[in-house]
């Protein structure tokens, strides 16, 4: 693993921990959905381009998911676990 690979692979862990937190965090099924949903399935994009070699890919899709991440994160911290979509 180069060292491109190995920093790819330290944000991808340290991504996926702050998923599991907000997972864990968020009470609401249907909000935890629309906040995190679809950082769980770009982890899982990510995890597969760092297995074929693709880093750019990996990256671009990393960066997605922390900006997803960090936006929930913020609202969790605003408004608490009991955050519900409303409409």
């Amino acid at each position: 693993m180069n060292d491109d690979t190995h920093g790819i692979q330290s944000k991808l862990e340290e991504l996926k921990r702050l998923l599991s937190e907000l997972d864990a965090t968020i009470l609401d099924a249907k909000t935890k959905d629309y906040l995190i949903g679809l950082a769980k399935f770009w982890v899982s994009d990510a995890d597969h381009f760092i297995n074929e070699g693709r880093a750019g890919a990996a990256l671009l899709v990393l960066s997605m998911v922390e900006q997803q991440l960090v936006k929930a994160k913020k609202l969790v911290a605003e408004f608490g676990p009991n955050i519900q979509m409303v409409g």
